[in-house]
């Protein structure tokens, strides 16, 4: 066996070998670098036993080079005599070949056989003493490096064979490790599944290994960070065994089952080895030893910072505040792989277009990934399997459009066999020949693309649209938003079911005379007044009619197994009025299609028809989506990668193990240096440290023990921060915990909670900045029935905010923290636009997954703030932390400060989009210090008027103001928006800088918000929802 040391730059492209499907014991192919020398160093190693070895009783240690390759070989002196032997009998056999076809000249040129160099066959009876024996080896050596100077003879078999050298030996990425043959037994994929029907009581390794077993011969290949064997038939990598804080090296009969056998084993699996003599199992069980106690082995075997599984590392990050950004960078991306492409996503949507403009089409997801696998990328994509029933994402549609081209290769997991499962893979991450990675909360689907302008209407100037302005007479125009979701309840899903179903003509028919196309009553003076009393009576009866027709129809689509849910599967009711009927200029919209999105108004439907909008874009503003991703080039994408690499196999060998289409991936060796290749993508990158973090466990990862270094980092984050912990987040579920125990586990308010009362003691000032959603983004109407799944989420975050002994203002106030507003604050975005000339407003979806802290670290992640994705054994997730390593003159609480490059820009960038700063300053607000009292003050008045105006012009919800159901749909239906139904009003919308509203900490406060105990929201677990 044969002992690396060093990593090439220079070697055979990376892909070649590891995705081909023939054999790689083909005569045919070369595997060493073509006009690059081999040269061999022969030193006497150790004197065997000549009691147990009376005959070649020395070892030889022949050091090799090959270009920047370098490693080492042990052999006896009966090994040598074996090449040369086999070499002989190989030169014979092609002399035989060329003269059996000597006479076919003008077909077959050619070839002169070398001649072979003279061996140095003197018998081992004569090596009698240390100069005999210097001399065996002088002359080996000038042996060896003659033979290995000509061609014909290196590329033989045998001497690749005897040298220890595959096709994976000289790739670019990896290091030249100890390779050779070995054995390996079956039945070993799982701890638990260890042959246990025939286990003893005290010795089962050893008891098994001696039992009828079954072993096959592999080809072994020990990398920097990892082991892994090929079946030597098919030539296809069979498994990569991963070094983690849990890998185990263990030798002889006892623990391995005999003298010859190794166990290795981690978190995933043990794995049992036989070497062909206990010498070699000697050398490999010394060179493992010596890997796992040297860099970058130890990195992964020790315990790492927040327990995660890879440490602290150096490297370029750069940071995206929304959409367009991040989405333009991984277009640029996809577009200079030269190698390999890892994504996974929650939701992929082959058809979004990662950049707008007119030439935009060639930016279409698929067709940039089927455009690099034509130029021999290798790309693998880890989608999340939904319950189609439940979620209308529809990865199949996505699996089934992306494999166009043999090189991209799709798996959906997982299988919800033979029950569904509750947890998600949630992960967002991109990452190109392990070299760069991008990540954070935004998957590459409809509705994430957003400029940090968060436009709220999206119509072409190609088409009809009003010209009348607001302060020119008041419009009859009847906006559809989060605030109110449906026009007139039950009539306008009769009218949607109309436009769907045309065999429910007769039944409805004499009501839909008064209804106009989107479901709401028409009548000749106004459109507030409600239609005649018969008319509405016979609108009810035809409505029941529908509704019952509606149940047979629905119950025969699920015999047909379709995924349906009633109004929720079908098309939104765009109007088919020449007037209203989408004018076909897709180039022209910035949110096209089904990218025109407003989820609580109506969810993504039909998604594989991408050009077919989800809502009317003339009544419904589109909600706006903020977002934060972050890139990092350097190591942290090669442990990036590994995570990849370790889900990717997992499920290979759950779901597909057969399947020699969907090969196993193998993770490239560490280098120190920076790729600027891919640096030069990050245009305003910082040097930092980054350290990437995951939930991850048995059903997600393959692995027996459970990571939550998300969790940890956050919380360890909070505990640490001196001055101020700004987060934005999707959700914010989170309980103060008690000796108790508590129905939440994760520690995040209780780290807020211990933090802000440790301020309070000490009289110091520090600050909690935290944003999120004014609303769950359900479709549905929070004040009715649909609502039932956006009140369940809301009754766990009011739980953890300011409702009952568990939420962390109730717990500050307990104890004796009532001033707690000068420490926190909850916060939520909304934005205004005009729609055909009405002004109009929507919340703004904050999706992100962030936390800065004092201006010197941030948390970018998948992650959301409840225990779904935190406790490590739910959903899967991954982030990176960043430690600020280059800093500029600051100011924090009215003093100098170091203030980090990274964390600091991306913090003060966010204020500015959310202060309306972005283009210009008229009031000359400093964002320069977080936490000075003068700042915290603009900010919170910044606020409050926002949300006083926005709920004076526009009439919105949720708001402090309503604290019932009732109320809420009292707002709905008879409280038209100021600014549909008065002029003059534009001096107050002008009123409203950015997009900073309150968190309405109020809202439905004299409500249950719990589902009821039948509804489907409440027959399932709690832990769906926390």
């Amino acid at each position: 066996m044969g002992l690396g040391v060093k990593l090439d730059e220079t070697g055979k492209p990376w892909t070649q070998g590891r995705y081909e499907r023939e054999g790689w014991r083909d005569h045919e192919r070369f595997l060493f670098l073509p006009g690059t020398p081999l040269n061999v160093t022969i030193k006497v190693g150790e004197k065997l036993n000549p009691r147990i070895h009376p005959v070649s009783n020395v070892v030889y240690k022949l050091s090799l080079t090959h270009g920047n390759f370098s490693w080492i070989v042990s052999h006896r002196f009966k090994d040598f005599t074996m090449l040369h032997t086999k070499i002989t009998l190989f030169r014979a056999s092609e002399n035989f070949r060329l003269g059996v076809t000597r006479g076919f000249s003008n077909i077959f040129p050619q070839h002169t056989i070398p001649v072979l160099p003279r061996f140095p066959g003197r018998p081992d009876t004569m090596m009698t003493s240390e100069e005999h024996i210097e001399e065996r080896r002088a002359a080996l050596e000038e042996y060896m490096n003659t033979l290995l100077q000509l061609n014909f003879y290196r590329e033989s078999s045998d001497v690749v064979e005897f040298l220890n050298v595959s096709p994976f030996s000289f790739q670019h990425g990896s290091v030249k490790g100890m390779e050779g043959w070995i054995k390996k037994r079956h039945g070993d994929d799982l701890p638990w599944k260890l042959n246990r029907w025939r286990e003893c009581l005290w010795w089962h390794d050893a008891c098994t290994a001696h039992v009828t077993t079954s072993w096959s011969k592999r080809w072994m290949i020990v990398q920097d960070t990892f082991i892994m064997y090929v079946n030597p038939t098919t030539g296809k990598v069979k498994y990569v065994l991963l070094f983690d804080k849990n890998f185990e090296l263990s030798v002889g009969f006892r623990k391995a089952g005999s003298r010859k056998s190794i166990l290795l084993a981690n978190m995933a699996r043990n794995l049992y080895l036989k070497c062909h003599s206990t010498r070699s199992t000697k050398e490999l069980f010394q060179y493992l030893k010596q890997t796992l106690k040297a860099r970058p082995a130890l990195d992964y075997i020790g315990q790492n910072q927040f327990e995660a599984y890879a440490p602290p590392r150096q490297g370029l990050a750069t940071w995206f505040a929304d959409g367009q950004t991040y989405m333009e960078t991984v277009a640029q991306a996809i577009s200079a792989a030269q190698e390999e492409i890892f994504i996974t996503d929650w939701w992929l949507s082959p058809d979004l277009l990662l950049k707008r403009g007119q030439d935009r089409e060639k930016w279409r997801l698929y067709k940039l990934l089927r455009s690099r696998a034509q130029n021999g990328v290798q790309i693998s994509i880890l989608l999340y399997k939904e319950v189609s029933a439940v979620l209308s994402i529809n990865s199949e549609y996505s699996k089934q459009k992306l494999l166009k081209h043999p090189n991209i290769r799709v798996i959906r997991h997982p299988d919800h066999s033979p029950i569904p499962s509750m947890w998600a893979h949630h992960e967002k991450m991109v990452i190109i020949d392990q070299e760069l990675l991008l990540s954070g909360g935004i998957d590459l689907c409809y509705g994430r693309w957003d400029t940090q302008k968060h436009r709220l209407t999206d119509i072409p100037t190609t088409r009809v649209v009003r010209q009348d302005s607001v302060e020119n007479q008041t419009s009859p125009t009847r906006i559809v938003n989060s605030t109110r979701p449906l026009m007139e309840g039950v009539k306008s899903v009769t009218a949607l079911l109309l436009q769907q179903h045309s065999v429910l003509d007769v039944a409805i028919g004499p009501a839909f005379q008064s209804l106009n196309l989107d479901g709401v009553p028409t009548c000749e003076n106004t459109p507030n007044q409600d239609p005649s009393p018969e008319s509405s009576k016979d609108f009810r009866k035809s409505a029941r009619t529908v509704m019952l027709k509606m149940k047979t129809l629905k119950k025969l689509k699920k015999s047909k197994d379709c995924d349906t849910d009633s109004v929720k599967s079908l098309p939104s009711p765009v109007s088919d009025s020449p007037e209203h009927e989408p004018v076909p200029v897709l180039n022209q919209y910035t949110w096209p299609g089904k990218d025109y999105v407003n989820w609580i108004v109506k969810d993504v439907f039909n998604a594989h028809d991408a050009d077919q909008d989800n809502a009317d874009r003339l009544t419904t503003p589109r909600m706006p989506w903020h977002d934060i991703g972050v890139a990092v080039v350097g190591q942290t994408a090669r442990d990036a990668a590994r995570h990849f690499i370790q889900r990717w196999n997992s499920v290979k060998r759950e779901k597909l193990k057969q399947d020699t289409r969907y090969p196993i991936l193998v993770p490239k060796a560490y280098c120190a240096e920076i790729n600027d290749y891919y640096a030069h993508l990050l245009k305003t990158s910082s040097s930092v440290y980054t350290q990437v973090l995951r939930s991850c466990s048995l059903w997600s990862g393959g692995q027996q023990d459970t990571e939550a270094s998300i969790h940890t980092a956050m919380v360890e984050s909070i505990r640490t921060a001196e001055h101020y912990v700004y987060i934005e987040n999707q959700f914010f579920i989170s309980f103060v915990q008690t000796s108790e125990g508590s129905e939440v586990r994760n520690g995040i308010v209780s780290a807020l909670y211990e933090r802000i009362m440790r301020a309070h003691r000490e009289n110091a000032t520090f600050r909690v900045y935290i944003l999120i959603p004014l609303l769950p983004a359900l479709e549905g109407d929070i004040a009715g029935d649909s609502g039932h799944g956006m009140r369940t989420i809301m009754h766990y975050q009011f739980k953890s905010i300011s409702r009952y002994s568990t939420s962390l203002i109730q717990r500050l106030i307990m104890d004796g923290v009532e001033n707690w507003s000068e420490y926190l604050g909850f916060y939520s975005l909304r934005g205004k636009d005009e729609l055909n000339g009405v002004p109009v407003s929507e919340l703004i979806y904050i999706h992100s997954k962030l936390m800065i802290v004092d201006d010197n670290r941030a948390i970018i992640s998948s992650g959301n703030i409840n225990d779904r994705s935190l406790l490590g054994d739910r959903d899967s997730e991954f982030g990176v932390f960043i430690k600020d390593k280059e800093f500029v003159e600051g100011t924090m609480n009215g003093k100098t400060y170091k203030c980090g490059i990274f964390s600091g820009s991306l913090r003060k960038n966010l204020f500015k989009e959310h202060l309306g700063l972005l283009d210009e300053n008229p009031n000359q607000i400093n964002i320069t210090d977080p936490v000075s009292k003068e700042f915290h003050g603009q900010w919170q008045n910044i606020a409050a008027e926002n949300t006083r105006l926005f709920e004076e012009l526009f009439s919105v919800l949720p708001s402090d103001n309503i604290h019932t159901r009732k109320d809420s749909k009292l707002l709905q239906t008879t409280r038209r928006p100021l600014v549909e139904t008065f002029s003059l009003t534009k001096p107050k919308l002008n009123r409203i800088q950015g997009t900073l509203v309150e968190f309405p900490l109020s809202y439905l406060k004299e409500e249950n918000l719990q589902p009821p105990p039948l509804a489907k929201e409440g027959i399932v677990s709690s832990q769906l929802w926390t």
